[in-house]
Protein backbone atom coordinates (compact mmCIF):
# COMPACT_ATOMS: atom_id res chain seq x y z
CA UNK A 1 0.00 0.00 0.00
CA UNK A 2 1.43 3.37 -1.09
CA UNK A 3 2.09 5.83 1.75
CA UNK A 4 0.38 9.20 1.44
CA UNK A 5 3.03 11.96 1.21
CA UNK A 6 3.21 14.39 4.12
CA UNK A 7 1.84 17.88 3.59
CA UNK A 8 3.86 20.99 4.47
CA UNK A 9 2.45 24.50 4.80
CA UNK A 10 5.01 26.90 3.28
CA UNK A 11 4.60 30.47 4.58
CA UNK A 12 6.55 32.83 2.27
CA UNK A 13 5.54 36.26 0.97
CA UNK A 14 8.11 36.38 -1.85
CA UNK A 15 6.44 34.58 -4.77
CA UNK A 16 9.61 33.63 -6.65
CA UNK A 17 11.22 32.26 -3.49
CA UNK A 18 7.99 30.41 -2.63
CA UNK A 19 7.93 28.82 -6.11
CA UNK A 20 11.55 27.67 -5.79
CA UNK A 21 11.05 26.31 -2.27
CA UNK A 22 7.86 24.52 -3.36
CA UNK A 23 9.72 22.77 -6.17
CA UNK A 24 12.47 21.80 -3.75
CA UNK A 25 10.03 20.38 -1.19
CA UNK A 26 8.11 18.47 -3.85
CA UNK A 27 11.39 16.96 -5.03
CA UNK A 28 11.84 15.75 -1.43
CA UNK A 29 8.49 13.95 -1.76
CA UNK A 30 6.25 16.35 0.20
CA UNK A 31 2.96 17.93 -0.78
CA UNK A 32 3.04 21.71 -0.40
CA UNK A 33 0.40 24.31 0.44
CA UNK A 34 1.53 27.94 0.08
CA UNK A 35 0.50 30.83 2.34
CA UNK A 36 1.66 34.30 1.28
CA UNK A 37 1.17 35.94 4.69
CA UNK A 38 0.87 35.19 8.39
CA UNK A 39 -2.90 35.76 8.40
CA UNK A 40 -3.30 33.55 5.35
CA UNK A 41 -1.39 30.79 7.15
CA UNK A 42 -3.68 31.05 10.19
CA UNK A 43 -6.78 30.84 7.96
CA UNK A 44 -5.45 27.74 6.20
CA UNK A 45 -4.75 25.99 9.52
CA UNK A 46 -8.25 26.84 10.78
CA UNK A 47 -9.80 25.32 7.65
CA UNK A 48 -7.60 22.21 7.81
CA UNK A 49 -10.21 20.18 9.68
CA UNK A 50 -8.76 16.83 8.58
CA UNK A 51 -5.32 17.78 9.97
CA UNK A 52 -3.74 17.21 6.57
CA UNK A 53 -0.91 19.65 7.29
CA UNK A 54 1.80 17.97 9.37
CA UNK A 55 4.55 20.65 9.41
CA UNK A 56 4.95 24.39 8.80
CA UNK A 57 7.94 25.95 7.05
CA UNK A 58 7.76 29.59 8.13
CA UNK A 59 9.63 32.70 6.96
CA UNK A 60 10.21 35.25 9.77
CA UNK A 61 9.68 38.46 7.84
CA UNK A 62 6.35 38.42 5.99
CA UNK A 63 5.97 42.06 4.99
CA UNK A 64 3.77 44.42 6.95
CA UNK A 65 0.95 41.93 7.45
CA UNK A 66 2.21 39.87 10.40
CA UNK A 67 5.66 38.59 11.36
CA UNK A 68 6.42 34.89 11.20
CA UNK A 69 6.95 34.49 14.94
CA UNK A 70 3.58 36.17 15.71
CA UNK A 71 1.82 33.97 13.17
CA UNK A 72 3.50 30.92 14.71
CA UNK A 73 2.25 31.86 18.20
CA UNK A 74 -1.33 32.18 16.91
CA UNK A 75 -1.13 28.89 15.04
CA UNK A 76 0.20 27.02 18.08
CA UNK A 77 -2.79 28.26 20.10
CA UNK A 78 -5.03 26.45 17.64
CA UNK A 79 -2.98 23.40 16.72
CA UNK A 80 0.06 21.49 17.97
CA UNK A 81 2.41 21.36 14.96
CA UNK A 82 6.17 21.36 14.33
CA UNK A 83 7.25 24.74 12.91
CA UNK A 84 10.61 25.13 11.16
CA UNK A 85 11.71 28.71 10.50
CA UNK A 86 13.33 29.25 7.10
CA UNK A 87 14.94 32.67 7.04
CA UNK A 88 17.80 34.85 5.87
CA UNK A 89 18.50 36.05 9.43
CA UNK A 90 21.02 34.42 11.79
CA UNK A 91 21.44 37.09 14.49
CA UNK A 92 20.97 36.36 18.19
CA UNK A 93 17.80 38.48 18.43
CA UNK A 94 15.93 36.45 15.82
CA UNK A 95 17.28 33.11 17.05
CA UNK A 96 16.30 33.83 20.68
CA UNK A 97 12.83 35.01 19.63
CA UNK A 98 12.25 31.74 17.81
CA UNK A 99 13.54 29.68 20.75
CA UNK A 100 10.71 31.11 22.86
CA UNK A 101 8.18 29.71 20.39
CA UNK A 102 9.52 26.40 19.13
CA UNK A 103 12.77 24.45 18.92
CA UNK A 104 11.99 22.30 15.91
CA UNK A 105 14.41 24.08 13.58
CA UNK A 106 15.93 27.31 12.31
CA UNK A 107 17.32 27.05 8.78
CA UNK A 108 19.12 29.77 6.84
CA UNK A 109 17.85 30.15 3.26
CA UNK A 110 21.46 29.99 2.05
CA UNK A 111 22.12 26.63 3.74
CA UNK A 112 21.16 24.58 0.67
CA UNK A 113 18.77 21.72 -0.05
CA UNK A 114 20.70 19.11 1.95
CA UNK A 115 20.40 21.11 5.18
CA UNK A 116 16.73 21.94 4.52
CA UNK A 117 15.78 18.31 3.92
CA UNK A 118 17.75 17.12 6.96
CA UNK A 119 16.20 19.82 9.17
CA UNK A 120 12.67 18.87 8.10
CA UNK A 121 13.35 15.19 8.81
CA UNK A 122 14.86 16.16 12.17
CA UNK A 123 11.79 18.25 13.01
CA UNK A 124 9.45 15.34 12.28
CA UNK A 125 11.59 13.05 14.47
CA UNK A 126 11.66 15.57 17.34
CA UNK A 127 7.92 16.13 17.07
CA UNK A 128 7.27 12.39 17.24
CA UNK A 129 9.54 12.11 20.29
CA UNK A 130 7.82 15.07 21.99
CA UNK A 131 4.45 13.45 21.35
CA UNK A 132 5.64 10.27 23.00
CA UNK A 133 6.75 12.28 26.04
CA UNK A 134 3.38 14.06 26.19
CA UNK A 135 1.56 10.76 25.80
CA UNK A 136 3.55 9.26 28.68
CA UNK A 137 2.74 12.26 30.87
CA UNK A 138 -0.99 11.86 30.13
CA UNK A 139 -0.84 8.19 31.03
CA UNK A 140 0.87 9.03 34.30
CA UNK A 141 -1.81 11.61 35.13
CA UNK A 142 -4.54 9.09 34.36
CA UNK A 143 -2.75 6.58 36.56
CA UNK A 144 -2.80 9.07 39.45
CA UNK A 145 -6.52 9.71 38.93
CA UNK A 146 -7.44 6.05 39.09
CA UNK A 147 -4.93 5.20 41.86
CA UNK A 148 -2.52 3.25 39.65
CA UNK A 149 0.45 5.12 41.09
CA UNK A 150 2.24 3.06 43.65
CA UNK A 151 2.01 4.41 47.18
CA UNK A 152 3.88 3.44 50.30
CA UNK A 153 4.11 4.15 54.02
CA UNK A 154 7.23 3.84 56.16
CA UNK A 155 6.58 3.52 59.90
CA UNK A 156 9.90 4.69 61.30
CA UNK A 157 9.36 3.84 64.98
CA UNK A 158 8.20 0.28 64.26
CA UNK A 159 10.56 -0.13 61.28
CA UNK A 160 7.74 -1.27 59.01
CA UNK A 161 7.38 -0.48 55.30
CA UNK A 162 4.20 -1.18 53.34
CA UNK A 163 3.67 -1.05 49.55
CA UNK A 164 0.60 -0.90 47.37
CA UNK A 165 0.18 -3.56 44.67
CA UNK A 166 1.29 -1.14 41.93
CA UNK A 167 4.78 -0.81 43.45
CA UNK A 168 5.35 -4.55 43.14
CA UNK A 169 4.58 -4.21 39.42
CA UNK A 170 6.91 -1.22 39.05
CA UNK A 171 9.78 -3.01 40.80
CA UNK A 172 9.07 -6.30 39.00
CA UNK A 173 8.91 -8.39 42.15
CA UNK A 174 6.47 -11.04 43.31
CA UNK A 175 4.16 -9.76 46.03
CA UNK A 176 3.95 -13.20 47.67
CA UNK A 177 7.71 -13.80 47.83
CA UNK A 178 9.30 -10.36 48.23
CA UNK A 179 9.77 -9.20 51.82
CA UNK A 180 9.02 -5.48 51.97
CA UNK A 181 11.54 -3.69 54.19
CA UNK A 182 13.70 -0.57 54.07
CA UNK A 183 16.78 -2.76 53.69
CA UNK A 184 15.38 -4.78 50.76
CA UNK A 185 14.09 -1.59 49.11
CA UNK A 186 17.57 -0.02 49.26
CA UNK A 187 18.98 -3.13 47.57
CA UNK A 188 16.80 -2.41 44.49
CA UNK A 189 18.32 1.06 44.04
CA UNK A 190 21.06 1.37 41.43
CA UNK A 191 24.45 1.49 43.26
CA UNK A 192 25.41 4.75 41.54
CA UNK A 193 22.23 6.44 42.86
CA UNK A 194 22.13 5.02 46.40
CA UNK A 195 24.36 7.63 48.10
CA UNK A 196 22.34 10.58 46.78
CA UNK A 197 19.07 8.84 47.68
CA UNK A 198 20.15 8.27 51.30
CA UNK A 199 21.35 11.90 51.58
CA UNK A 200 18.01 13.29 50.40
CA UNK A 201 16.07 10.94 52.64
CA UNK A 202 18.12 12.11 55.64
CA UNK A 203 17.32 15.75 54.76
CA UNK A 204 13.61 14.86 54.58
CA UNK A 205 13.68 13.42 58.10
CA UNK A 206 15.67 16.36 59.50
CA UNK A 207 13.84 19.33 57.92
CA UNK A 208 10.27 20.45 57.40
CA UNK A 209 10.05 19.83 53.67
CA UNK A 210 8.52 17.62 51.03
CA UNK A 211 11.02 15.76 48.88
CA UNK A 212 11.10 14.51 45.31
CA UNK A 213 13.78 11.92 44.61
CA UNK A 214 14.55 10.53 41.16
CA UNK A 215 16.67 7.41 40.88
CA UNK A 216 17.16 4.17 39.01
CA UNK A 217 16.12 0.73 40.21
CA UNK A 218 17.36 -2.68 39.09
CA UNK A 219 14.68 -5.34 38.70
CA UNK A 220 15.40 -8.99 39.50
CA UNK A 221 15.69 -9.74 35.77
CA UNK A 222 18.43 -7.08 35.45
CA UNK A 223 16.30 -4.43 33.71
CA UNK A 224 17.07 -0.86 34.80
CA UNK A 225 14.04 1.41 35.30
CA UNK A 226 13.74 5.11 36.20
CA UNK A 227 11.41 6.11 39.03
CA UNK A 228 10.53 9.31 40.83
CA UNK A 229 9.44 9.25 44.46
CA UNK A 230 7.53 12.03 46.20
CA UNK A 231 7.55 11.87 49.98
CA UNK A 232 6.40 13.75 53.07
CA UNK A 233 7.40 13.19 56.67
CA UNK A 234 4.65 13.15 59.31
CA UNK A 235 5.85 14.13 62.79
CA UNK A 236 4.64 13.22 66.25
CA UNK A 237 3.71 15.63 69.07
CA UNK A 238 7.37 16.04 69.96
CA UNK A 239 8.30 17.05 66.42
CA UNK A 240 10.07 13.80 65.61
CA UNK A 241 9.36 12.00 62.28
CA UNK A 242 6.90 9.23 63.06
CA UNK A 243 6.41 7.91 59.55
CA UNK A 244 6.86 8.92 55.90
CA UNK A 245 4.23 8.59 53.20
CA UNK A 246 4.93 8.78 49.50
CA UNK A 247 4.27 7.70 45.94
CA UNK A 248 6.34 6.04 43.21
CA UNK A 249 6.04 6.67 39.49
CA UNK A 250 7.81 4.76 36.75
CA UNK A 251 9.17 7.41 34.33
CA UNK A 252 11.33 5.11 32.19
CA UNK A 253 9.54 5.86 28.92
CA UNK A 254 9.81 9.60 29.54
CA UNK A 255 13.53 9.29 30.28
CA UNK A 256 14.06 7.25 27.13
CA UNK A 257 12.18 9.82 25.06
CA UNK A 258 14.24 12.65 26.61
CA UNK A 259 17.44 10.74 25.81
CA UNK A 260 16.31 10.33 22.22
CA UNK A 261 15.55 14.05 21.95
CA UNK A 262 18.98 14.84 23.38
CA UNK A 263 20.60 12.48 20.88
CA UNK A 264 18.66 14.08 18.01
CA UNK A 265 19.76 17.55 19.08
CA UNK A 266 23.37 16.38 19.32
CA UNK A 267 23.03 14.83 15.87
CA UNK A 268 21.74 18.17 14.57
CA UNK A 269 24.79 19.99 15.97
CA UNK A 270 27.05 17.45 14.25
CA UNK A 271 25.10 17.93 11.03
CA UNK A 272 25.58 21.71 11.16
CA UNK A 273 29.34 21.29 11.57
CA UNK A 274 29.38 18.93 8.61
CA UNK A 275 27.37 21.42 6.57
CA UNK A 276 29.89 24.19 7.33
CA UNK A 277 32.63 21.93 6.02
CA UNK A 278 30.70 20.95 2.90
CA UNK A 279 29.66 24.48 2.01
CA UNK A 280 33.23 25.75 2.20
CA UNK A 281 34.51 22.79 0.18
CA UNK A 282 31.79 23.28 -2.45
CA UNK A 283 32.63 26.98 -2.82
CA UNK A 284 36.32 26.18 -3.17
CA UNK A 285 35.57 23.41 -5.67
CA UNK A 286 33.43 25.76 -7.75
CA UNK A 287 36.19 28.39 -7.73
CA UNK A 288 38.77 25.76 -8.75
CA UNK A 289 36.60 24.54 -11.63
CA UNK A 290 36.31 28.09 -12.92
CA UNK A 291 40.09 28.53 -12.72
CA UNK A 292 40.68 25.31 -14.65
CA UNK A 293 38.21 26.36 -17.31
CA UNK A 294 39.81 29.81 -17.59
CA UNK A 295 43.21 28.27 -18.40
CA UNK A 296 41.69 26.39 -21.35
CA UNK A 297 40.13 29.50 -22.94
CA UNK A 298 41.65 31.90 -25.45
CA UNK A 299 38.76 34.36 -25.67
CA UNK A 300 39.80 37.13 -23.27
CA UNK A 301 36.27 38.46 -22.90
CA UNK A 302 35.07 35.06 -21.67
CA UNK A 303 38.10 34.79 -19.37
CA UNK A 304 37.26 38.22 -17.94
CA UNK A 305 33.65 37.20 -17.24
CA UNK A 306 34.74 34.02 -15.48
CA UNK A 307 37.30 35.99 -13.50
CA UNK A 308 34.53 38.31 -12.29
CA UNK A 309 32.41 35.35 -11.27
CA UNK A 310 35.35 33.81 -9.41
CA UNK A 311 35.93 37.10 -7.61
CA UNK A 312 32.28 37.25 -6.47
CA UNK A 313 32.48 33.67 -5.22
CA UNK A 314 35.65 34.64 -3.33
CA UNK A 315 33.77 37.52 -1.69
CA UNK A 316 31.03 35.18 -0.45
CA UNK A 317 33.60 32.58 0.66
CA UNK A 318 35.47 35.17 2.70
CA UNK A 319 32.29 36.27 4.45
CA UNK A 320 31.23 32.68 5.12
CA UNK A 321 34.67 31.80 6.51
CA UNK A 322 34.65 34.84 8.81
CA UNK A 323 31.18 33.96 10.09
CA UNK A 324 32.15 30.34 10.64
CA UNK A 325 35.15 31.28 12.80
CA UNK A 326 33.44 34.16 14.59
CA UNK A 327 32.04 33.78 18.10
CA UNK A 328 29.23 36.14 17.12
CA UNK A 329 27.60 34.91 13.90
CA UNK A 330 25.43 38.02 13.58
CA UNK A 331 28.21 40.58 13.03
CA UNK A 332 31.87 40.83 11.98
CA UNK A 333 34.71 43.35 12.38
CA UNK A 334 34.78 45.72 9.40
CA UNK A 335 38.59 45.93 9.37
CA UNK A 336 39.14 42.15 9.52
CA UNK A 337 36.59 41.44 6.79
CA UNK A 338 37.68 44.14 4.33
CA UNK A 339 41.39 43.38 4.77
CA UNK A 340 40.81 39.68 4.09
CA UNK A 341 38.55 40.48 1.13
CA UNK A 342 41.25 42.67 -0.45
CA UNK A 343 43.92 40.00 0.01
CA UNK A 344 41.69 37.36 -1.62
CA UNK A 345 40.87 39.71 -4.54
CA UNK A 346 44.55 40.36 -5.22
CA UNK A 347 45.19 36.60 -5.40
CA UNK A 348 42.78 36.40 -8.33
CA UNK A 349 44.79 39.09 -10.18
CA UNK A 350 48.42 37.98 -9.69
CA UNK A 351 49.81 40.61 -12.10
CA UNK A 352 49.02 43.42 -9.64
CA UNK A 353 52.07 42.95 -7.40
CA UNK A 354 53.41 46.47 -8.09
CA UNK A 355 50.21 48.15 -6.95
CA UNK A 356 50.43 49.64 -3.45
CA UNK A 357 47.31 49.60 -1.32
CA UNK A 358 46.80 52.06 1.52
CA UNK A 359 44.00 51.31 4.01
CA UNK A 360 42.39 53.61 6.53
CA UNK A 361 39.55 51.58 7.99
CA UNK A 362 37.53 52.34 11.11
CA UNK A 363 37.10 49.08 12.97
CA UNK A 364 33.49 48.56 14.02
CA UNK A 365 31.05 45.63 13.96
CA UNK A 366 28.88 45.30 10.86
CA UNK A 367 25.73 43.18 10.87
CA UNK A 368 25.74 40.17 8.56
CA UNK A 369 22.67 41.47 6.69
CA UNK A 370 24.73 44.53 5.71
CA UNK A 371 27.97 42.63 5.11
CA UNK A 372 26.67 40.49 2.24
CA UNK A 373 25.70 43.37 -0.12
CA UNK A 374 28.53 45.57 1.22
CA UNK A 375 31.16 42.89 0.55
CA UNK A 376 29.87 42.34 -2.99
CA UNK A 377 30.03 46.10 -3.65
CA UNK A 378 33.65 46.28 -2.40
CA UNK A 379 34.56 43.25 -4.49
CA UNK A 380 32.94 44.70 -7.61
CA UNK A 381 34.66 48.10 -7.29
CA UNK A 382 38.05 46.69 -6.32
CA UNK A 383 37.96 44.13 -9.14
CA UNK A 384 37.18 46.84 -11.69
CA UNK A 385 40.12 48.93 -10.44
CA UNK A 386 42.55 46.00 -10.65
CA UNK A 387 41.35 45.11 -14.15
CA UNK A 388 41.10 48.52 -15.79
CA UNK A 389 42.76 51.33 -13.81
CA UNK A 390 46.41 50.50 -14.48
CA UNK A 391 46.50 49.33 -18.07
CA UNK A 392 49.95 49.81 -19.63
CA UNK A 393 51.33 50.88 -16.25
CA UNK A 394 53.83 49.02 -14.12
CA UNK A 395 52.91 50.72 -10.85
CA UNK A 396 49.81 52.14 -9.21
CA UNK A 397 48.23 53.13 -5.95
CA UNK A 398 44.83 52.42 -4.40
CA UNK A 399 43.55 54.19 -1.29
CA UNK A 400 40.73 52.54 0.63
CA UNK A 401 38.99 54.50 3.37
CA UNK A 402 36.08 53.42 5.56
CA UNK A 403 34.71 55.96 8.03
CA UNK A 404 31.99 55.41 10.62
CA UNK A 405 30.15 58.59 11.56
CA UNK A 406 27.46 57.97 14.24
CA UNK A 407 24.95 55.83 12.32
CA UNK A 408 26.48 56.33 8.86
CA UNK A 409 29.28 54.51 7.05
CA UNK A 410 31.21 55.89 4.07
CA UNK A 411 33.55 53.82 1.91
CA UNK A 412 35.90 55.48 -0.58
CA UNK A 413 38.07 53.56 -3.05
CA UNK A 414 40.38 55.89 -5.01
CA UNK A 415 43.07 55.00 -7.54
CA UNK A 416 45.64 57.08 -9.44
CA UNK A 417 45.19 55.11 -12.63
CA UNK A 418 44.24 56.05 -16.17
CA UNK A 419 40.60 56.27 -15.28
CA UNK A 420 37.87 53.80 -16.18
CA UNK A 421 36.37 54.39 -19.60
CA UNK A 422 32.64 54.90 -20.08
CA UNK A 423 32.02 51.29 -21.05
CA UNK A 424 32.96 50.27 -17.52
CA UNK A 425 31.15 53.07 -15.68
CA UNK A 426 27.96 52.93 -17.72
CA UNK A 427 24.86 52.06 -15.77
CA UNK A 428 24.07 49.53 -18.52
CA UNK A 429 27.01 47.32 -17.51
CA UNK A 430 26.28 44.31 -15.29
CA UNK A 431 28.82 45.36 -12.67
CA UNK A 432 27.35 48.84 -12.28
CA UNK A 433 23.81 47.46 -12.25
CA UNK A 434 24.82 45.07 -9.48
CA UNK A 435 26.46 47.85 -7.45
CA UNK A 436 23.41 50.13 -7.75
CA UNK A 437 21.01 47.30 -6.81
CA UNK A 438 23.09 46.46 -3.74
CA UNK A 439 23.45 50.15 -2.79
CA UNK A 440 19.65 50.49 -2.91
CA UNK A 441 19.36 47.37 -0.77
CA UNK A 442 21.54 49.13 1.83
CA UNK A 443 19.40 52.28 1.50
CA UNK A 444 22.62 54.04 0.51
CA UNK A 445 23.99 56.01 -2.43
CA UNK A 446 26.84 55.34 -4.87
CA UNK A 447 28.82 57.75 -7.02
CA UNK A 448 31.84 57.67 -9.34
CA UNK A 449 34.23 60.63 -9.74
CA UNK A 450 36.93 60.99 -12.41
CA UNK A 451 39.88 63.16 -11.30
CA UNK A 452 43.50 61.99 -11.64
CA UNK A 453 42.15 58.46 -11.60
CA UNK A 454 38.82 57.17 -10.40
CA UNK A 455 37.09 57.61 -7.04
CA UNK A 456 34.16 55.40 -6.04
CA UNK A 457 32.10 56.35 -2.99
CA UNK A 458 29.39 54.31 -1.28
CA UNK A 459 27.65 55.64 1.83
CA UNK A 460 24.86 53.93 3.74
CA UNK A 461 23.17 53.97 7.19
CA UNK A 462 24.18 51.42 9.82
Amino acid sequence: MKTQPKTILLVEDEQIIALYETQTLENFGYQVIIANSGKNAIDIIEKDESNEISLILMDIHLGEDMSGHKAAKEILKKRHLPIVFLTAYSDDEHVNTIKEITRYGYVLKTSGEFVLQSSIEMAYALFEAHNRVSHSEKLLNQAQNIAHIGHWCWDIKNEELSWSDEIFCIFGVDKDNFIVSAENFEKTIHPDDLKEFLTKRAELLKKELDTEIGHRIIRPDGEVRYVVERAKAVRDSEGQPAYVIGTVQDITERKQAESKISALLEEKETLLKEVHHRVKNNLNTLSSMISIHMHSLTNQETVSVLQDIKSRISSMTTLYDKLHHSENISEISSEAYISTLIVESIKIFPKTTNISINKTIDDFPIHVDVLIPFGLIINEIFTNVLKHAFKNREEGQINITLIQDTKQAKLTIKDNGVGIDKTHTSSDGFGMKLINILANQLHGCFEVLQDNGTTCIISFPL
